[in-house]
Formats: structure tokens, sequence, C-alpha cells
């Protein structure tokens, strides 16, 4: 018998021990909120980390650039068949 969409299979660890309840009692949303301000005041003051972390979990990581340096052959075959 197959199970419901979405709700099939095993919960995860974190929901399982309850960790999302814990961090919510531990650290209530009013100290999330003044430690995510503080955060902010101190990238706005040129602190440089604090500025990467901001954007980087507002935006999304940029993608890391890679250098390649020597030559590349690529082979593209048309028509009928499979290239080896």
């Amino acid at each position: 018998m197959a199970g419901k969409a979405g709700r099939s299979g095993r919960k995860g660890k974190a929901a399982e021990m309850g960790l999302s309840e814990l961090l919510n009692l531990a650290w209530p949303v009013e100290r999330r909120l003044a430690f995510f301000r503080q955060l902010t005041q101190m990238a706005e003051g040129g602190n440089l980390e604090a500025g990467k972390l901001l954007l980087g979990y507002t935006f999304g990581k940029a993608p890391e650039t890679v250098n390649m340096k020597g030559d590349v052959t690529v082979k593209v075959v048309y028509g009928k068949g499979s290239a080896k």
C-alpha cells in the first residue's frame, strides 16, 4: 500500500526530536529580532563578515567562479548514430 503523497516516509531526525520547538523556547522571537538588528548594524558600520552573512542568507551566496587554464577540445557529432 502506497503512502500519501508528501506525507509518506519517516520523519526527519530534527522533527522527531522536536528541535524546532526547543529552539523556539530557548531563543524567543524578540531575542532573535534583537540579534538580527545588531548584525545589521554591524554590517552597516563596515563589518565585512556581518555584511557577507546577511547578504548570503538574504539573497543567496554568489556562485564561486572557477578559472580554468589549458586547452579544451569538444567533439560535436551531427546526424544519426551515437558519439563514441
